[in-house]
């Protein structure tokens, strides 16, 4: 297995956090990589956006609602498309900011 030297951080700052059950490191690492991922595209030559208006408006609500003390997060893949990271217990609270969101169920039993 190679060393956590030889790893990116951001892998080191997951498996920290999944080894501690620490979602908010969790979460903020996850967030930090698929923004960094982003930045790198626009940062290219010729530059690469798949952002809409909406994802820009989308990550703001998410950081108002993490600034009100709610532990959201966002997580991106290439494309447009925001997905968003919580807790169990904090569904209610995510709905109610953002009543269209479309929850995918990790299943009972499943491991956090």
């Amino acid at each position: 297995m190679a060393s956590s030297t030889s790893r990116p951080l951001y892998l080191v700052e997951l498996h920290c956090a999944l080894r501690d059950k620490d979602f908010e490191r969790l979460g903020r690492a996850a967030e930090a990589n698929a923004l960094s991922m982003h930045a790198t595209m626009l940062g290219a030559w010729p530059p690469v956006c798949y952002w809409q208006p909406e994802t820009l408006a989308i990550l703001r609500a998410i950081w108002t609602a993490r600034a009100d003390g709610l532990p959201l997060y966002a997580t991106m893949d290439a494309g447009p498309n925001v997905k968003c990271l919580f807790l169990d217990n904090d569904q209610d609270a995510v709905l109610t900011r953002f009543p269209r969101l479309r929850v995918v169920d990790r299943g009972e039993g499943s491991a956090a």
